[in-house]
């Protein structure tokens, strides 16, 4: 309708009245562009197209690009794009510098794409309607669906005979428009073309956890997102970490993996972790992590500060029998053995985060970074991989009973350096 200007009487819903207008669709890949070209142009099995040949004035299927005459005697400039598999990186380029009247993304989109096409059409005049329009099955939470289906609310409570903010997240219902934004669950019986007998064997090849999502439009809660928080809700700017804080240090140990650290600062007042510092680097020595922290503003407490560790660190490495623990203790850090039970763990950071009390300072971008991509497989097991930071938040989280303030009795970190090199070590 959008793309011809041909609505029709019953039709509800904005028009546009300008003469010239620009169409994007997205497909996934290559393969799914090319097969919505075919079915605006040349239609699928015993659909029709749904754009006629007549209306067609130019058309390039290499490029993904056509031009249609429309209702209004003005042309339709519509172009395919991609943004997922291989050619998302190539792609991505073609969803810059343009302003468009109307994108149609079939699929989800990456976050990435979608935040481009928001850019697409807010440069559009007054009275000049921009919008996206998704059609998409999500089975999983992922941030895209978040960014739809939940809003963080702000409200005021009383802690201490004191009024301070709250911030929690909140589900915004099916059909609720928010921020310019609304979503409408589909199900199988918004489908009326489906037949019984074609939905039960539908749903006889289905996954368990697939099923609501794809028969109901719900997303499953047990694939997807780890933690499926709004970045709002877990984010805060930095400031300066007053004195009464108390100090805990988690780690990860890694060498072709990055060797990981988050520094914590506990507000025991309001029982609120700040994670304050992040580090995370790949295929150095014990001497040289050490060496690049002492130059960066942000790991002081690992001076003195507890460090939950770890504990496959114990293990004594073939090569030379000393474990990680004992080469790191050797340098003065104060390692503490981590509780490792990851599922519990992982529970322990959510409630954590949506109680308000796990916060990230918007200056540590690679552990925000892990937390988009941190994922269940539609079996609900943990998809491994870019998870470094979020392992040395976890411990942290569950030592955060050893968090401590600095005392003046702590030794000096360049004296520990001097101590250390007189002994050999270093």
């Amino acid at each position: 309708m959008h793309a011809t200007l041909n609505y029709p009487d019953h039709w509800n819903g904005y028009r546009y009245k300008k003469k010239n207008l620009t169409l994007w669709l997205g497909g996934i890949t290559g393969f799914e562009a090319d097969d919505l070209s075919r079915r605006l142009f040349e239609g699928s099995g015993n659909d029709p197209a749904f754009i006629h040949e007549s209306l067609v004035v130019y058309s390039n299927r290499k490029d993904r690009r056509h031009q249609i005459k429309n209702a209004l005697g003005g042309i339709t400039n519509i172009a395919i794009k991609t943004y997922g598999g291989r050619e998302q990186q190539n792609e991505l380029s073609t969803w810059k510098a343009s302003k468009v009247d109307c994108i149609l993304l079939d699929e989800q989109p990456t976050m990435s794409v979608f935040v481009e096409c928001c850019m697409r059409i807010m440069n559009t005049e007054k009275d000049d309607h921009g919008m996206i329009i998704i059609a998409a099955t999500c089975t999983r939470f992922t941030p895209f669906v978040l960014s739809f289906t939940e809003r963080v609310e702000k409200t005021e409570i009383d802690r201490e005979g004191q009024k301070v903010g709250d911030e929690k997240q909140v589900k915004i219902a099916s059909g609720e428009v928010r921020d310019g934004k609304v979503f409408l669950l589909a199900g199988w019986n918004d489908a009326q073309h489906l037949e019984e007998e074609q939905k039960k064997n539908m749903r006889a090849n289905m996954l368990p956890m697939e099923v609501d999502a794809r028969t109901k439009g719900l997303p499953s809660i047990g694939s997807g997102m780890v933690y499926p928080v709004l970045e709002e809700l877990i984010t805060c700017d930095p400031f300066e970490i007053p004195n009464h804080y108390a100090s805990i240090i988690g780690m990860d140990f890694g060498w072709s993996d990055p060797t990981a650290l988050t520094f914590g600062a506990l507000d025991r007042n309001t029982g609120i972790l700040y994670i304050t510092f992040e580090y995370s680097m790949s295929a150095k020595t014990p001497d040289s992590h050490l060496a690049d922290l002492q130059t960066m503003r942000g790991a002081d407490s690992l001076k003195w500060a507890y460090v939950m560790a770890d504990p496959a660190g114990q293990a004594s490495s073939q090569k030379d029998g000393e474990s990680l623990f004992m080469l790191y203790r050797q340098k003065g850090l104060n390692l503490v053995k981590a509780d490792n039970a990851r599922s519990a763990g992982i529970l322990t950071c959510l409630q954590m985060i949506l109680d308000g009390r796990l916060k990230i300072f918007k200056t540590c971008p690679k552990i925000l970074n892990e937390i988009r991509g941190y994922a269940y497989d539609e079996q609900g097991r943990l998809i491994d991989g870019n998870d470094h930071l979020l392992d040395a938040m976890r411990y942290m989280v569950g030592g955060v009973g050893h968090a401590k303030t600095e005392t003046k009795d702590q030794d000096d970190w360049s004296f520990l350096m001097d101590r250390h090199r007189g002994l050999g070590i270093m």
